[in-house]
């Protein structure tokens, strides 16, 4: 979906689309493929610890995250840590 809305935004700029700031962040994400019909990514920005690389210039979306719903996916990183067992059975409940 990211790659289809940038490339409907690129060639009409003044499209509506789902994505907020898709100019950047079509350009920062690396696709890991998918997994049960979602798109997964991970940032190009993002350090061998996981930390980001460029945390003060980072785009609002980020700033955002995980905004002001939780996130639907049970193993999300803005759930925080969770123990092994509790990513085992999550993964298993979907």
């Amino acid at each position: 979906m990211v790659k289809e809305e940038y490339a409907r935004w690129q060639k009409d700029p003044s499209s509506a689309t789902l994505i907020p700031d898709i100019d950047v962040i079509a350009t920062m994400l690396i696709p890991l493929g998918k997994f049960r019909g979602q798109e997964l990514f991970t940032c190009k920005h993002l350090s061998e610890g996981g930390n980001c690389t460029i945390y003060e210039m980072r785009p609002q979306m980020c700033r955002d995250f995980p905004g002001p719903n939780p996130c639907p996916y049970r193993n999300c990183a803005s759930h925080g840590e969770q123990p092994k067992w509790k990513q085992a059975w999550n993964w298993v409940r979907e």
